[in-house]
This record gives C-alpha cells, structure tokens and sequence, in this order.
C-alpha cells in the first residue's frame, strides 16, 4: 500500500527549533526523528511505497531519506508554494503518484504504530483515527460521529462540547475515495479557494455526496501532534514509551 506524508509546512510555532529545519527531522528520542518514527511505523505495517510531499528545507528531508532509507522506494512531489498554501494543497499536488488506495499521514504526529494495524484491520475500507478520549480546544480538528461510528461533520468550527472526539491526522482510504476526494481538492482549487483550506474540508464534501467515513476510535494509544514547543516537548517525553520509537 501507499503511504503520503506532507511534510511542507514551515512550522512557525516550533521556532527557533525550526528556524532552519523542518519540524519532521525534529528528534525525539535517541536520534530519532519524527519522520523515522513515521517511516518505521509505516514499513513496520507493510507500506511499501511512500509519497512525500515537502516544501520547507525540503532538501533536507530528501538528503535524510536517502541516508537513512536508501532502498526504499520514494516518490517526491515539491510544494513550492508551502509558505502561502495549507495541507489541502500539498494533498492536491500528490494526485498523479497516487494510484489506488492509500494511506494519509501528517508528518508532526508521534504515534503508537499499532494505531496503523487496527486501520488496516478494520473492515471498513475508508477510515479516520479519532481520539475520543480527553480533552480537545478550539483549534482542534474535531469529528461528529454517528452511533455506528461514521463521520457526520469535521471541521474545526465543530462546537467543542458537540464534538466525538478528535481527528489526529493519520487516515486510509480506498480507490473509489481517493478518486472522489482528490476530484473535490480539484474543484476546491479551480474555485480559488482550495489552497489555502485543511483537507478535512474536501473529507466533509465527499461525506455529504454520499460517500462514508468510519472514525476509529483509537484511545488510549498513544498520539502527539506536535504543533507547539509545549507539543515537541511533550513527544519527547512519551517518545520512549511508544512502540514506534523502541
């Protein structure tokens, strides 16, 4: 399977840490990297192709893939406008490497790789992780789940109160979504407003024409996002403790 991670973003909230380094080669533990726990995870789960998407320092990412994971089969897709567009975008841009199902990653999520395994296992072929346990702020990706678990409403506009739980940035989905999707994020950037949106805005476009989204629930296993020196510091602590990192 597929696997894309966007690592674009230039991380303005981790500065100075990312001042000249993007937030995915941030170490967390025994010179690890966020993007080694990633990776591992992912071969760990049998993805056995990856499409990385990069734009800040992305020279970097590459000069660090091609030491640490020389045989691993990579396709690069460059966002040269990173410093201006939003994850929607960089998604957009990865359309001509996908070929069928994949799988969607962040690339600032310190995760428990099992995470990848219960995805996988499930039955339901498109899939979100949510974390429904704890709590979540406004600028959360909250979800609204319905009682068999599908995905009603993501957004971070969603009322914290009326919110299921949270999204966490790591999902699968099928040929026949990736289709549906990747045509939405089109007609989102054909109208102008697409590149500077969250991709949950296209997720929400294709649920409401029809298609479904099943939230996994996947407390308590261990999740960071690290969007803030508060995050980062908070991933180095747990790092240990995560499978991913072992």
């Amino acid at each position: 399977m597929q696997a894309v991670i966007l690592a674009a973003g230039e991380a303005r909230r981790l500065r100075p840490l990312t001042d000249n380094k993007p937030k995915c080669l941030l170490e967390v533990a025994d010179g690890t990297t966020v993007l080694d726990a990633t990776v591992r995870n992912l071969l760990w789960a049998g993805a056995d192709e990856l499409v990385l998407v990069t734009g800040f320092c992305a020279q970097q990412i590459r000069a660090h893939m091609a030491k640490h994971y020389p045989g691993l089969q990579v396709r690069w897709v460059h966002n040269e406008r990173f410093a201006t567009t939003n994850n929607a975008y960089s998604l957009w841009l990865a359309r001509e490497a996908v070929r069928g199902p994949f799988l969607l990653l962040d690339a600032d999520i310190l995760f428990d790789r099992r995470i990848l395994a219960m995805l996988l296992g499930l039955r339901h072929h498109d899939a979100l992780a949510v974390r429904t346990a704890g709590h979540w702020s406004e600028e959360d990706m909250k979800v609204v789940l319905d009682p068999q678990g599908l995905v009603q409403t993501i957004s971070k506009k969603v009322r914290v109160e009326s919110a299921s739980g949270e999204s966490i940035g790591i999902e699968k989905f099928s040929a026949q979504f990736a289709r549906a999707l990747f045509a939405e994020l089109g007609r989102r950037m054909d109208g102008g407003r697409g590149a500077q949106e969250f991709y949950e805005a296209s997720f929400q476009a294709v649920i409401e024409a029809s298609m479904r989204l099943y939230g996994l629930d996947i407390s308590p296993l261990a999740c960071v996002e690290i969007d803030t020196l508060e995050d980062y510091r908070h991933a180095r602590e747990v790092a240990a403790g995560l499978c991913s990192v072992e």
